[in-house]
C-alpha cells in the first residue's frame, strides 16, 4: 500500500518521472534563472553585513584552496614526466622522490586549508542565520496586531525564516 503525494496521472509511462514541478506546480515556485544575479548580490550584501571578517576569511581560504589545485596540476605533470623518464631509461626512482614529496606537501597544505575553510564557512553560516533571524524578529515585532493575524504575513514570515541559510548556499554553493 503506497501513499502518494501526487495523483496517479503524474509520472505515468507517457509523462515520465515525477518531478518537483508535479508536486509543487505553482508558477511562482519555479526557479527563475534571470533572478540569480540579483539574488546573489543580495546574498553577498547579507553576508557582508552579517560578518565581514568571517566572509573575507572564508572567501580567501576558498581562493587559496583553488590555488592549491592550480599548483597541483603542473606539479603532477612534471612528476609524471620524471617517473616516465626514470622508467624508460631504467634509472632509480630516486629522481621521482622530490616530485612526490612536493606534490604530497602541496596536497597536504591544500587539505588543511580546505578543512579550515569548511569550518569558517560553517561559522559564517551561523552568523548569517543569526543576522537574518534578528531582522525577521525586528520586522515581526514592528507589525500591528491586525497585520500579524493575516495568513499572508505568516506565510512571508515562515518563508523568511526558512530561507535564511540559502543565502550562504548562493555564495559558496552547497557543501559536499
Amino acid at each position: 500500500m503506497s501513499h502518494s503525494v501526487v495523483g496517479p496521472e503524474a509520472g505515468d509511462e507517457g509523462t515520465g518521472p515525477v518531478t518537483i514541478y508535479d508536486i509543487q506546480a505553482a508558477e511562482d515556485s519555479k526557479v527563475r534563472v534571470r533572478a540569480l544575479p540579483r539574488l546573489t548580490r543580495q546574498a553577498l550584501r547579507i553576508a557582508w553585513a552579517a560578518g565581514r571578517r568571517e566572509f573575507v576569511v572564508s572567501t580567501l581560504l576558498q581562493i587559496i584552496g583553488g590555488g592549491g589545485i592550480v599548483r597541483l596540476l603542473p606539479l603532477g605533470r612534471k612528476g609524471r614526466a620524471a617517473l616516465l623518464e626514470a622508467l624508460q631509461s631504467s634509472q632509480s626512482l630516486a629522481a621521482v622522490a622530490p616530485w612526490a614529496l612536493v606534490i604530497a606537501c602541496v596536497a597536504g597544505m591544500q587539505s588543511f586549508v580546505n578543512a579550515v575553510q569548511r569550518e569558517r564557512q560553517e561559522i559564517l553560516g551561523e552568523v548569517i542565520e543569526r543576522h537574518i533571524e534578528e531582522h525577521v524578529l525586528e520586522v515581526a515585532s514592528a507589525v500591528d496586531l491586525m497585520g500579524f493575524e493575516t495568513p499572508a504575513f505568516h506565510n512571508r514570515l515562515q518563508r523568511m525564516q526558512l530561507s535564511g541559510p540559502q543565502s550562504l548556499n548562493l555564495i559558496f554553493g552547497y557543501p559536499a
